[in-house]
């Protein structure tokens, strides 16, 4: 099933606030992929805290949306489904994303993403629509992403979140070139590379 915004608002009984999705960070995922984190020290922290301040937040609808890996490998022992379940209950402005409906409508509704530091947050404004993030990634060191440096800093935008605009045409170009650099261009084969991954076991003879 693929959703525009008009029928994701009447599915879960809407209004038309704008729509905000959470990409959950997947909890078996390394905690210090990029080098130091700067506002919480795990992934486990981040997801906490941002569920907990969301009930509050009622200018926008959110959506909570579990990272796609957790359908390949499962919950990890210490999760957030049962959590998640209890705002649902409690907050009509909360949803989990359903399983049954395509990912590819996820572009169609969200007004606003929010990582922490996934693909999303170059992804996502690639396709003209803002994403907060608040840890180091594959994109933060680039002079035109902006993360979120503060714990103070990261309540305040939540707060503000319905206020933030669309990226400019030319924010929304850089993403694409960024995100074509990295997906498509230095993933091309090169001769002088040797058709092994180094990360697993091999015959260092062999190899070398």
């Amino acid at each position: 099933l693929v959703y525009d915004k008009q029928s994701i608002r009447k599915l879960f009984n809407w209004d038309n606030k704008k729509i905000v999705v959470f990409f959950l960070s997947y909890l078996i995922d390394n905690n210090f992929p990029h080098g130091h984190r700067i506002n919480f020290k795990d992934s486990y922290s981040w997801n906490s805290f941002v569920l907990k301040q969301i009930p509050r937040l009622k200018n926008v609808n959110w959506i909570v949306k579990d990272h796609p890996r957790k359908s390949k490998y499962g919950y990890p022992k210490k999760n957030f489904r049962e959590i998640i379940l209890n705002l649902e209950k409690k907050h009509k402005h909360i949803k989990s994303w359903p399983q049954n409906i395509d990912n590819k409508s996820l572009i169609n509704i969200t007004d606003v993403a929010l990582t922490s530091s996934g693909t999303v947050g170059i992804e996502y404004p690639a396709h003209g629509i803002n994403a907060v993030f608040s840890e180091k990634s594959l994109y933060s060191n680039l002079n035109f992403m902006k993360i979120i440096k503060s714990k103070k800093k990261i309540i305040k935008t939540m707060k503000n979140i319905h206020n933030i605009k669309k990226p400019t045409n030319r924010f929304v170009e850089k993403c694409k070139i960024y995100s074509f650099i990295f997906e498509i261009l230095i993933k091309q084969k090169c001769s002088l590379l040797p058709n092994h991954i180094v990360s697993r076991s091999i015959d260092e003879d062999e190899f070398w």
